[in-house]
């Protein structure tokens, strides 16, 4: 009959190794240092050391496979050492394999060590992998806390539990997060919050999946909501920024997307890889907009006053950098080798391949141009009011005066098939045209922030 490890077992000693953004060491590194602090806290040797567990779960980004890593890396005696995974719970199965061989009696002192060090890539947010055979069918692109973003949701329909509510008591996990990390001085966000700042996070941004059923919106506190087929890969939400996010798009396929701020620094999440930023330079005007290119192999950034910046296999086909401009560059949409450069007056500039369709630069506007969105063959603008002005191919399939909506127009974007548009407003709400689907916005979920942008991925 079990009695269990009651009374069988102490922790002689722990140590962890500081949280953060390491990129000056690596997983060995990170063991080492946890290690050594244990072991000045049990006040043992590790001659001592009898039996060993590590605990990684996607060790091809690290370690690598097997116990050798941790023996390698501390030197360890001619000792059994014992590698197990368990996704987030590695670390725990680690404890729990150390725990029972000392309740067993295997041996008097064991250790147990986790970690994990994935962001050395150059890959944003997790590495994804299939988990079977089947898991495409039912978990394509799922990621951890996008799954947990839908285990709340589901708890929500279940149990009858408000939207409001829901988000508050997600809010208050979140504040005492913070606040726990103000107090160790090795956790990786030391800066408190409060419900408020959850709660009010302005959305400044959208991108939307290659099938125009779903899409993400943005804070500009880098915090990212889903809506739609949409999945979740990460924001910068939990982090201190130097600057606030102003824009954000999604690559080809779906799986990612990249956030820009205003001094030009990038985070990039799924499948979005990391090209490069100006988030370590002087710049003369601040960035305002960003686009990817078709394949997602890299980006362009545009300042205010028309500086491009590109990464990756982005090309730099030009700017208006060095050219007096009667308004100040507001956004940016890329062509399949080019790009287009938009004025809040309307006026266009066109780079590479993206061609000249017509502009509103020489008319008396009753309101700013605040949006753009391109399709092959022609674009539409969008202004403030949310009057829309299209060009080329590009058909008018309405607007929000003509819905009789007296809202401010923040942003716009294409549906992949080219025949209509979602117009985004400062008050949350998302309008959709032609065939495009609003699938929700942030103030049918109750937010009281404003949203002033929205794109598309093709």
């Amino acid at each position: 009959m079990a009695t269990g490890i009651k009374d069988k077992v102490a922790i002689l000693g722990m140590g962890c190794s500081k949280f953060g953004e390491r990129w000056d060491s690596g997983a060995e590194e990170l063991m080492v240092e946890a290690y050594l602090e244990a072991l000045k806290d049990a006040g043992v040797e590790t001659s001592q050391i009898q039996a060993a567990w590590l605990g990684t779960a996607i060790e091809e980004q690290h370690v690598g496979k097997g116990g050798t890593p941790l023996s390698v890396a501390l030197r360890l005696p001619n000792i059994p050492v014992t590698r197990v995974e368990n996704f987030c719970a590695s670390g725990s199965e680690a404890f729990r394999g150390a725990v029972y061989a000392v309740a067993a009696g295997a041996c008097d002192i064991a250790l147990a060590l986790g970690v994990e060090k994935l962001k050395d890539t150059g890959y944003g947010g997790l590495p994804q992998r299939e988990g079977a055979t089947l898991a495409p069918l039912w978990s394509a692109n799922g990621s951890a806390p996008g799954n947990f973003a839908q285990l709340a949701s589901a708890y929500r329909t279940k149990h009858g539990v408000s939207k409001d509510d829901l988000k508050r008591a997600i809010a208050h996990v979140s504040v005492k997060s913070h606040a726990n990390g103000t107090k160790n001085p090795k956790a990786h966000l030391q800066k408190a919050i409060t419900e408020e700042m959850c709660l009010n996070a302005p959305m400044i941004a959208m991108a939307g999946t290659g099938d125009s059923k779903g899409y993400w919106l943005i804070g500009g506190d880098g915090g990212v909501f889903t809506f739609g087929d949409a999945h979740f890969y990460g924001s910068t939400g939990q982090f201190r920024l130097n600057k606030p996010v102003v824009g954000m798009t999604s690559t080809g396929d779906s799986r990612g997307y990249w956030l820009v701020a205003s001094d030009g620094g990038i985070f990039s999440f799924g499948d979005a890889r990391f090209f490069g930023s100006t988030g370590s330079l002087h710049l003369v005007a601040p960035v305002v907009a960003m686009a990817s290119t078709p394949d997602g192999g890299g980006y362009w950034m545009a300042g205010r006053d028309g500086g491009v910046f590109s990464f990756g296999d982005a090309r730099f086909y030009g700017s208006t950098g060095a050219t007096r401009l009667n308004a100040p560059i507001i956004g940016m949409a890329a062509s399949s080798a080019g790009y287009w450069l938009l004025g809040s007056d309307g006026g266009i500039f066109t780079f590479g391949d993206a061609r000249f369709y017509g502009s509103t630069g020489g008319m008396r506007l009753n309101a700013p141009v605040n949006a753009m969105a391109a399709i092959p063959g022609g674009y539409w603008l969008a202004a403030s009011d949310g009057g829309i002005f299209s060009f080329g191919q590009a058909a008018y399939s309405g607007s929000l005066p003509g819905r009789g909506v007296s809202a401010t127009a923040v942003g716009m974007q294409a549906t992949s098939t080219g025949h209509g548009y979602l117009i985004a407003t400062s008050s949350g709400h998302i309008y959709g045209f032609g065939d495009a689907v609003a699938a929700g916005g942030p103030a049918d979920d109750g937010a009281r922030a404003a949203t002033v942008g929205i794109a598309y991925a093709q």
